[in-house]
């Protein structure tokens, strides 16, 4: 009874066994499947240049880039808010006078148009006066007596007049109809004013030179035009320079003149704060102080290249 219940299984365990079973092994279907080579598949896909995926990627430029970035308020509407009233604490005392005298009504705006003018006359002024003063130099040095006697009359006359009235009249004499610009006329009256002294500086450099290297030149076969301008020249400009640096700091501090014909200077641009305000202190001094800073400045300078001049001799 018991055999006859089992056989039933023992013949589905022969049919699980039987090699016959419908089952495919696992080898042939990973080998049935097609197989592609990495080079077809590489090759396939489609690959875009490197140049055309750049140009798709969107670019920002600088100036988009600095304009997305949130920027502070801007100092120019910052000013424009002190101009028309104190920021706080700046309501009495000395932070009160700064605010009324330089940043009231853009009053700052004033010393910097002046300074910027006052650069300007001092800086071709004494270009002017440097080319002036190197012919008249020249000239006083020539054997020809008229050309010694311009020269002599006309440094005689600039150095011996203050340099307001020159420019007073330059300006409402001799260019009276003159349709010229007047920062023109002020840059002419300065630059003749200047060449007068530097004509005796380069005087002094050129007869500072030693007369033994003239003689050695004219030795050489040289002429006289040849010394001076190979031997004597090069030398003497070399001498020169740190006069020459000193004449630009004194043109610089005589161009707070240019006040009396109507022209707004640095200093006349103090004046007319001070005019405005009622308080001299502060506008006056703001100049001053710029003028010594520059000055200070333009010194320090002027003792390096001495100090170099001073070290090329050395050597």
């Amino acid at each position: 009874m018991t055999q006859a219940m089992l056989a039933p299984l023992r013949g589905i365990a022969m049919t699980m066994a039987s090699p016959a079973a419908s089952v495919l092994p696992a080898a042939p279907v990973l080998f049935a499947a097609p197989v592609l080579p990495a080079a077809s598949v590489l090759s396939a896909a489609p690959i875009l240049p490197a140049a055309s995926v750049l140009h798709a990627a969107p670019v920002l430029s600088a100036a988009s880039a600095l304009s997305a970035v949130p920027v502070l308020p801007a100092v120019p509407a910052l000013l424009a808010a002190i101009s028309e009233a104190p920021p706080p604490g700046f309501e009495s005392g000395l932070l009160y006078q700064i605010w009324l005298n330089l940043f009231k009504a853009d009053r700052y705006k004033l010393i910097i148009d002046g300074l910027a003018v006052t650069v300007q006359v001092a800086v071709f002024a004494v270009a002017l006066g440097v080319v002036l003063g190197f012919f008249t130099a020249l000239m006083k040095l020539s054997k020809l007596a008229p050309l010694r006697a311009v020269a002599t009359i006309y440094v005689s006359i600039i150095r011996g007049t203050p340099i307001v009235l020159q420019l007073m009249i330059i300006y409402f004499v001799v260019f009276a109809s003159s349709p010229l610009p007047k920062v023109l006329i002020v840059i002419i009256s300065f630059g003749l004013n200047s060449g007068a002294y530097a004509s005796e500086i380069f005087r002094a450099g050129v007869l500072s030179v030693d007369a033994g290297q003239v003689e050695a030149g004219r030795s050489l076969g040289l002429s006289s035009a040849q010394t001076m301008r190979l031997i004597v020249l090069p030398q003497a400009i070399k001498n020169a320079l740190p006069s020459l640096g000193n004449e630009f700091i004194l043109l610089l501090k005589e161009t707070s003149v240019v006040g009396y014909i109507g022209m707004q200077d640095m200093t006349k641009a103090g004046d007319i704060i001070r005019a405005r305000t009622y308080s001299p202190f502060l506008p006056l001094v703001t100049v001053a102080i710029i003028y010594l800073v520059i000055v200070l400045t333009l010194s320090r300078l002027l003792s390096k290249l001495e100090r170099r001049l001073r070290r090329g001799d050395t050597h």
